[in-house]
């Protein structure tokens, strides 16, 4: 069975995480799925990016964060 990364095929993962978070989030299993996919570097978590904007135009995406 596929995982739903692997069915989808995301462009860019967005993982909203608390900074103090005490449960574990993002789980390593779901964040080495991602990073081993080309554009692992579209992966975005708030505790580490802050606030994420992105803006869809034109059928372009554009990402902000805040860090």
């Amino acid at each position: 069975m596929r995982s739903t990364a692997e069915a989808v095929s995301p462009q860019i993962a967005v993982m909203s995480v608390g900074a103090t978070n005490t449960l574990g989030h993002a789980a390593r299993e779901t964040l080495a799925k991602l990073g081993a996919r080309p554009g692992a570097d579209r992966v975005y978590l708030t505790e580490k990016q802050g606030t994420i904007d992105i803006t869809v135009k034109d059928g372009r995406v554009r990402v902000r964060t805040e860090r």
